[in-house]
């Protein structure tokens, strides 16, 4: 900002300025906004223009939950459900592959919820994400011990995460489908 003096300020042709604790004020107001905007010559709206808002069938409903339960207790089963089985096959063996590589190839860990460490909730909804597969190997007891002696730890901690979320991001897909938001 430029440095105005106060003689500077008394010699231009704005209205007088007042100082007020340290900071300059103009007595003059903001002239109001033109009347005729452009946007107040639009015609009111009206309800026929309105989008038309459907109303969810039971089917419909029905339809929307069952693709999302299949998608996120078996990765693409979502989409299965749906007739897409190409799709359905891609996202099974993408989210299969990745939580079998991490787990088995990369050496990861599942998470599990640490009290004292109320950000590792985090962690632990990423890999529940993975629905049913979380659930058997919290049956089986398989993957949840830290292994960070092996070189490739992180990656498998990764692999796991991003195949939780991507399973989410399948289900969202898949209720998206089933309600024909999405084609």
């Amino acid at each position: 900002m430029e440095d105005v003096t106060r003689s500077q300020l008394d010699s231009s042709p704005v209205a007088p300025l007042e100082e007020r604790g340290g900071y300059l004020v103009t007595d003059a107001q903001e002239p109001d906004p033109p009347t005729n905007s452009p946007a107040s010559s639009d015609p009111p709206i009206s309800s026929a223009s309105l989008p038309e808002v459907k109303a969810w069938s039971p089917h419909l409903a029905l339809k929307a939950m069952l693709a999302c339960a299949a998608a996120f207790v078996i990765p693409g089963a979502g989409h299965a459900v749906l007739g897409r089985w190409i799709r359905a096959m891609l996202l099974c063996a993408a989210i299969l592959g990745m939580f079998a590589a991490g787990l088995f190839l990369f050496g990861g860990k599942l998470y599990t919820f640490n009290p004292e460490e109320p950000l590792s909730i985090f962690p632990v909804i990423a890999n529940a994400g993975t629905g049913g597969l979380y659930m058997l190997c919290a049956f089986l007891k398989t993957g949840f011990d830290a292994r960070p002696e092996v070189p490739t730890y992180e990656y498998g901690n990764t692999f796991l995460l991003v195949a939780g979320l991507l399973n989410y991001l399948a289900a969202l897909d898949a209720f998206d489908i089933a309600i024909g938001r999405k084609k």
